[in-house]
C-alpha cells in the first residue's frame, strides 16, 4: 500500500471519499462563494497533523518525478505503447494530487476544476456513485425506453434536463428521470445541461423522441422526432455546461399526447459522433419527417454511438394543455383516439341459451 494512503487516513481519520464528495452538491447550492483553502492548524500545534502533511507531500513529489519520466517516454513511445503510457500518466496525475488537503477542501466546497485529471476522477466517481447514473438506468429499462427506443445504452454523461415548473420553483427545476410533466410546463424548450469527463472537445448530436405515438394504420405505435441538433462540442472543460440549441436542425416541438393515449415517453439522448473532432452533415435535414422516425435507422445512417453518451426522459399523459398546443403550435386538428373495438366472433348472432 502506498505511503500516501497511511497520510490519508491519518489526516482525515478515515472519513471515506463517498461521504465528502457526496456534500459537492450541497455546497453547489450556498449562494456564498467558497474560500480557498488555508492551513487549518499552524505547524507544531498537532504534530500527527503536520506529519500527516509530511506523508502526503513526500509522496506527490515522489509521484510528479515519476510523471516528469512517463511523459519523456511519451515523446519517444510508438502509438502502440503511447496508449499504455497515456492511461498510466492519467493514474500517476490523479494519486499525486488526489489525497492533498487542497484538493479535498476543493472538492466539497464545489471549487471544481475539470481541466486536471484529479478533478474528472473524483467528479466522475461521484457521479457514478451518488445515485444519479443508478436512477436513469433503473428508469430507461424499467421503462422498455430499451428497447423500444435504443438497442442499448452505457451513459457516460452527467445529463441535466431543465424546465420552469412556476408555482414557486427555481427558475429552472432539474427533472427528475421518468416523472410525470403537464404539458403546460414542456412548451419552452427545456435548459439542458451537460457534465463530461474527457478533456478534448468530442462532438455529440441532441436528439429528443416520443415513442409512443398511435400507428392507426398499422394497429401499431410508432416514433416521433420533437428535437434534433447534430455537432454540439463538449469538454471537460466546465461542469454542468449549457448546450446551445438555438440553431437546431429540427427545432424543439412541445410534447402533445393525444386523447386516449397512454402515456407517452419523452426521452432525451446525447449520442458520440463517429468522428470526435469532424462535423456531421445531414441530408436533406429539412425534409425529415418527424412521424415515424427511426432511431435505429438514424444512428446506423450517422454512426453515433450508444456504447456512451447521455439520457434522460420525462413521461406525459393527454390534458387540458394538450388541445393548445394543435391549435395554436402545430395548427392542425386534434386527433382523438380511444380502446379497439372487441371483434364479435359470432358475428353479431345471438342464439338463444339453453335452459
Amino acid at each position: 500500500m502506498r505511503a500516501f494512503r497511511h497520510g490519508s487516513l491519518a489526516l482525515r481519520r478515515g472519513r471515506s471519499y463517498a461521504t465528502e464528495a457526496a456534500q459537492v452538491s450541497s455546497s453547489s447550492a450556498s449562494s456564498q462563494a467558497p474560500k480557498p483553502w488555508t492551513r487549518p492548524i499552524q505547524p507544531g500545534v498537532n504534530p500527527a497533523y503536520d506529519l500527516a502533511l509530511e506523508v502526503i507531500q513526500k509522496n506527490a513529489v515522489k509521484l510528479k518525478g515519476e510523471i516528469a519520466a512517463v511523459k519523456k517516454q511519451l515523446e519517444k513511445a510508438s502509438p502502440e505503447e503511447a496508449e499504455a503510457l497515456k492511461a498510466s500518466l492519467h493514474k500517476l496525475e490523479v494519486e499525486s494530487e488526489i489525497n492533498t488537503p487542497e484538493v479535498r477542501w476543493n472538492l466539497k466546497n464545489n471549487r471544481v476544476d475539470l481541466s486536471k485529471p484529479v478533478y474528472r476522477h473524483l467528479a466522475e466517481k461521484d457521479w457514478r456513485k451518488n445515485g444519479s447514473l443508478d436512477l436513469i438506468l433503473q428508469r430507461i429499462w424499467q421503462m422498455h425506453v430499451i428497447p423500444d427506443i435504443l438497442p442499448a445504452m452505457e451513459p457516460t454523461i452527467d445529463f441535466r434536463v431543465h424546465f420552469d415548473l412556476g408555482k414557486g420553483s427555481t427558475p429552472s427545476t432539474v427533472i427528475e428521470p421518468g416523472i410525470f410533466l403537464h404539458t403546460s410546463e414542456t412548451t419552452v424548450a427545456p435548459r439542458l445541461q451537460a457534465t463530461v469527463f474527457h478533456p478534448e472537445t468530442r462532438l455529440y448530436t441532441l436528439v429528443m423522441v416520443d415513442g409512443d405515438v398511435p400507428d392507426p394504420s398499422n394497429q401499431s405505435f410508432t416514433t416521433y422526432l420533437h428535437w434534433l441538433k447534430p455537432n454540439i462540442p463538449l469538454s471537460s472543460e466546465t461542469s454542468f455546461q449549457d448546450i446551445c440549441t438555438s440553431d437546431a436542425s429540427i427545432p424543439y416541438l412541445p410534447p402533445h399526447p393525444p386523447s386516449g393515449t397512454p402515456y407517452h415517453r419523452y426521452v432525451t439522448m446525447l449520442l458520440p459522433q463517429e468522428h470526435p473532432s469532424e462535423p456531421i452533415v445531414l441530408q436533406n435535414a429539412a425534409s425529415i419527417e418527424r412521424r415515424g422516425f427511426s432511431m435505429r435507422e438514424f444512428i446506423k445512417q450517422y454512426k453515433l454511438s450508444t456504447e456512451s453518451g447521455g439520457i434522460h426522459m420525462w413521461r406525459a399523459k393527454y390534458d387540458d394543455g394538450v388541445s393548445r398546443i394543435y391549435e395554436e403550435i402545430l395548427k392542425k386538428p386534434e386527433p382523438r383516439f380511444g380502446p379497439i373495438p372487441k371483434i364479435d366472433p359470432y358475428g353479431g348472432r345471438k342464439d338463444k341459451k339453453y335452459i
